[in-house]
Parts: structure tokens; sequence; C-alpha cells
């Protein structure tokens, strides 16, 4: 009986020799679980899907220079997450400038653990879909892919306590948004 690591490099050579049904399991394995992470960052399935598509592309094309050094999924997931932000560069509309205003202390942690249980995974993921992109874009990096604030500083383009304060108003339009709706 194969293990998963031995399917994914089974996967790995199939697609490397460029063959379609290889990369045919290899989308259809992943593409589910890469949906999601792209839904994070867009405001629509239809965008969510375009980004997992040029995902993938990358993935497919990159394909070569998979180092072993994680699980597939892991490096595949690291390939949408960098798509999904480069897709959220391309489509801000707007640069919010830092101004004193946006230094905000950190949000209640009271607060944020007190989401009623009755919601959904899926209800959050709606809401978040709904938020402004720019807090949006925080929220997923640091909540959901576990990146530091200088690593979202990096990506982003935008300073540490801008960071931090979209962060606040992400926790907190979220909080509203879930409270008004229940």
């Amino acid at each position: 009986m194969k293990n998963a690591l031995t399917d994914d490099l089974d996967l790995i050579k199939g697609c490397l020799a460029n063959d379609r049904n290889s990369q045919r399991i290899l989308y259809n394995k992943y593409a589910p679980k890469m949906l999601a992470v792209c839904m994070r960052y867009s405001t629509s399935k239809d965008e969510a899907e375009d980004v997992m598509i040029e995902g993938f592309m990358k993935v497919f094309t990159s394909l070569e220079s998979f180092a072993y050094k994680s699980s597939l999924e892991v490096w595949i997931r690291s390939i949408m997450t960098h798509c999904a932000i480069n897709s959220y560069r391309k489509n801000q509309k707007f640069r919010f400038a830092e101004t004193i205003e946006e230094m905000a202390e950190e949000p209640d942690a009271q607060a944020w653990n007190s989401i009623p249980d009755s919601i959904s995974e899926k209800e959050i993921l709606l809401a978040i879909q709904k938020m402004p992109p720019y807090l949006q874009a925080v929220l997923n990096l640091i909540a959901f892919d576990g990146y530091s604030y200088e690593e979202v500083s990096q990506e982003l383009e935008i300073s540490q306590v801008t960071v931090r304060t979209r962060l606040f108003r992400a926790k907190k339009w979220l909080l509203d948004y879930i409270y008004s709706e229940h």
C-alpha cells in the first residue's frame, strides 16, 4: 500500500515528464484545499478560482524546483498564498497612507475570543470575503498563514505599525459584522 509521500513522488515524476494524467490527478487532489486558501484572499469565488488557476500554472512550471524540504501540499499552499498576495497588490485600488490615527492599541483579546460557537467556519469565511481587501490581506497572512508582522510588512510593503493597526481593524470589523448579523 502506498503512502501519501510515495503518491506525491509518483505524481511529481509524472508531472515532470509532462504526463497529462499525473497533472490532472495532482490538480484534483489539491484544488479543493487551495481554492479554500485563495477564497480567504478574494472577494468572490470567481476571483479565487482565477488566483488558484494562476497558482497551479506556477506549480506546474516550477515543479522541478520543488526541493522536498516540506510536503508537496505545503509547497503548493505557499505558491497559492504568494499568488493571492500578488493579486491583492494588482487589485489594490488605493494605497492607504499611514497616519497618526492608524496607531491603535491591540484589540481586546476577550472580545476576540467571544465569537459565538454557533458561528460556522463557512460564515466566518463569507464575512472575511466581505471585509475590505486591505484588512482581509493582513488578517489572512497573520491569522491563517502564520506570517509575522515583519513578514506581512515586507509582503504588502507597509510599515509594521500599519500591519498591527490593520489587524486590529480587521478583527474589529469581523466582530462588528458577526454581531450585526446575529
